[in-house]
């Protein structure tokens, strides 16, 4: 599920991260859950953070011909949250 939060309540990321370790903490506590976990942005979403990135041995090409990768930032728990053997 997606959780959207205000950022009036929650201006920091500080704050945000703190919601969220706390929401998970509860959540694993909840009867018959077996892992639960977080990620800022659903893969193939179309969000995120899209980085560029250099191939070691390659010669440097100008940023708007770099490649790119999609990075996501999970919690503990997500890959087995998802049945995603690690």
């Amino acid at each position: 599920m997606t959780v959207p939060l205000p950022s009036t309540k929650f201006p920091s990321p500080a704050g945000q991260i703190s919601f969220f370790q706390e929401v998970l903490q509860r959540v694993r506590t909840l009867p018959g859950v077996e892992s639960a976990g977080v990620i800022d942005d659903l893969p193939l979403g179309g969000g995120g953070s899209h980085q560029p990135f250099l191939i070691e041995g390659r010669p440097v090409v100008p940023m708007s011909e770099q490649p790119e990768v999609d990075v996501r930032l999970i919690s503990p728990g997500y890959f087995s949250a998802m049945h995603v053997p690690s």
